[in-house]
């Protein structure tokens, strides 16, 4: 399963929510965070994220 938070709008709490109602939820979890300028997942707790600026997003579809 694949589970993607977006919206083009930043500070609505997509990593917030990924990282504290989905990611405990789901067991061996590949995390990505797409950030550019707001608080990231690893502020969070979340350990081992894949970080990507917008810029860079077309390496995470590779994923």
């Amino acid at each position: 399963m694949k589970v993607a938070v977006i919206n083009y709008s930043g500070s609505v709490g997509k990593t917030l929510v990924s990282t504290y109602l989905l990611a405990p939820r789901m067991k061996d979890v590949k995390f990505f965070s797409v950030e550019t300028i707001n608080q990231s997942a690893t502020d969070l707790g979340i350990e081992d994220v894949v970080s990507f600026k917008g810029d860079d997003f077309s390496k995470l579809i590779e994923d």
